[in-house]
């Protein structure tokens, strides 16, 4: 209800895939997605004081993103995304501070 699900930049991110719940919220904190929609400034804070903390990579879809179908190499969310960026991005989250996975999308990818 709070968020866009259309690509709105030269760069979008979908954190999570981008819909709700994000991990850490549950329906009865999120029920209008206030809970997951609040979590975007403090993804953008933490990112400021976690440089390249959520890795990104550009996939075509949540699913591609799951399955391993994405192209190209990892770029950061939120303060230190590179001006060059194009595309659309997904990355996965922590359910509480930190946030950031960074070592997720080296690992399992």
């Amino acid at each position: 209800m709070l968020g866009h699900n259309a690509n709105l930049g030269h760069v979008d991110f979908y954190p999570n895939g981008g819909k709700a719940s994000m991990p850490g919220c549950n329906f009865q904190t999120d029920f209008v997605g206030a809970c997951s929609h609040g979590r975007s400034y403090r993804y953008f804070a933490e990112s400021i004081q976690v440089k390249n903390g959520f890795m990104s990579l550009e996939c075509a879809s949540w699913d591609d993103y799951k399955n391993k179908r994405c192209n190209g190499d990892p770029i950061p969310m939120g303060d230190a995304v590179p001006t060059f960026s194009n595309g659309t991005f997904y990355l996965e989250t922590g359910s509480g501070p930190q946030f950031a996975r960074y070592s997720k999308i080296f690992f399992s990818i």
